[in-house]
């Protein structure tokens, strides 16, 4: 829940080509009950099946709500 709003938020389970790689992990987040715009979010940290052994670390519900906030701010509506 941001600003009253549920969101959804997901990530692969299998990785990208270039998430494979150790390349950055992205996530897809959108309003629960709508088919509609979704907000890609990249962080700093690899997909945990990359194949190159990069660390990586969980994306916790805060990580989201972060990205959510920050991209309402900027102006990105639901």
């Amino acid at each position: 829940m941001v600003d009253e709003a549920a969101y959804r938020w997901n990530i692969r389970r299998k990785p990208t080509y270039s998430q494979e790689g150790g390349y950055f992990l992205s996530y897809g987040v959108g309003l629960e009950d709508a088919r509609c715009a979704v907000l890609v979010v990249q962080t700093d940290h690899a997909h945990p099946l990359n194949y190159r052994g990069v660390p990586s670390k969980a994306v916790l519900p805060s990580d989201a709500e972060r990205a959510i906030g920050l991209a309402l701010e900027r102006g990105c509506g639901p």
